[in-house]
C-alpha cells in the first residue's frame, strides 16, 4: 500500500502544480482520478500474485462502474447550468448525480452492494442487541 500511495501522491502533486498554472478547476478532478487510477499498476499484480485473482475476474466485478459513471455524466450534463449557482442547489445537484450513479450501478450489478451493506448492518445490529 505504501508504494501505491507514493505513486499516486507523486503523480497528484506534479499534475496539480501544472493545473495550478492553467487556472482551470475542473482539471483538478481529472488529476485526482488519474492519480488514483495509477494505483492499478501496483494493486493488480498484487491481487494476481497473492490472492490468485485473475484480471478477467477483477473486470467482472468492476464493469458496472462504467455505465454508472456514463449515466451520471449524461444526466448531470442535462441539468440546467443555473442548478448549481448556490451552495444549496450545488449540493442538491451532487446528491441527484450520486443517486443516479448508485441506482445505475445497482441495476447493472443486481444491487449487490446494497445487499452486502444491508447484511453488514443487520449483523452489527444483531451483535449490538446480543
Amino acid at each position: 500500500m505504501w508504494n501505491s500511495n507514493l505513486i499516486a501522491g507523486a503523480i497528484e502533486v506534479v499534475l496539480l502544480l501544472l493545473v495550478l498554472r492553467s487556472g482551470r478547476i475542473e482539471l483538478v478532478a481529472a488529476v485526482v482520478l488519474l492519480a488514483y487510477a495509477s494505483q492499478v499498476f501496483v494493486y493488480v499484480p498484487y491481487l494476481r500474485r497473492d490472492l490468485s485473482l485473475s484480471f478477467a475476474r477483477l473486470m467482472r466485478q468492476l464493469w458496472p462502474v462504467v455505465p454508472a459513471i456514463a449515466m451520471g455524466c449524461l444526466v448531470t450534463s442535462l441539468l440546467p447550468p443555473s442548478f448549481g449557482n448556490t451552495l444549496f442547489t450545488l449540493g442538491l445537484r451532487g446528491l441527484f448525480t450520486a443517486l443516479i450513479v448508485a441506482v445505475t450501478h445497482g441495476v447493472f450489478s443486481g444491487f449487490r452492494c446494497f445487499h452486502e451493506a444491508g447484511g453488514m448492518i443487520s449483523q452489527n445490529f444483531a451483535r449490538a442487541q446480543a
